[in-house]
């Protein structure tokens, strides 16, 4: 068993970190129910630490809490699953910023010397596609009509 103080060190993340994560029901320490006094000690097994970094393998990957708290509540997701998870996230974050550098730098071949203000945006918003590269976590893409005012 380790304290709170060896499991930030160990992992990397703060004591606050743990304790969010605690608050959520994301990981709690393996001693939390059998505490004595609230001067005791949290301390964490060696897969409440497994845990902990696949929680933290997925948050990097820009995954919300809540998301890994769901998929933790099944005890086959292992680290294995997690990795290939993260994996393919990232990949396909890469392809989308990927996409974004790409389009960007078009615009940028397009409009060398331009003040961009003086383009007409249903130009930019033909010949430009933005929506490979939106999140689609509830993003919606906002196109203007020819009176100006957002079309949908």
């Amino acid at each position: 068993m380790k304290t709170i103080r060896e499991v930030c060190k160990l992992v990397g993340v703060t004591r606050r970190t743990l304790q969010e994560y605690d608050r959520i029901g994301l990981l709690s320490p393996a001693n939390k129910d059998d505490r004595t006094s609230s001067n005791d000690a949290w301390l964490y097994s060696d897969k409440d630490i497994w845990k902990l970094i696949q929680i933290q393998t997925l948050v990097a990957t820009g995954m919300k809490r809540m998301e890994i708290k769901e998929l933790l509540k099944d005890p086959e997701f292992k680290m294995g699953q997690t990795l290939l998870l993260a994996t393919k996230r990232l990949k396909e974050e890469k392809r989308r910023l990927d996409l974004l550098t790409e389009n960007l730098n078009k615009l940028a071949a397009v409009f060398p010397d331009s003040k961009y203000e003086e383009v007409d945006p249903e130009f930019l918003f033909l010949t430009h596609s933005f929506l490979d590269y939106l999140d689609s976590d509830g993003l919606v893409f906002v196109r203007f009509t020819a009176d100006d005012s957002p079309a949908e």
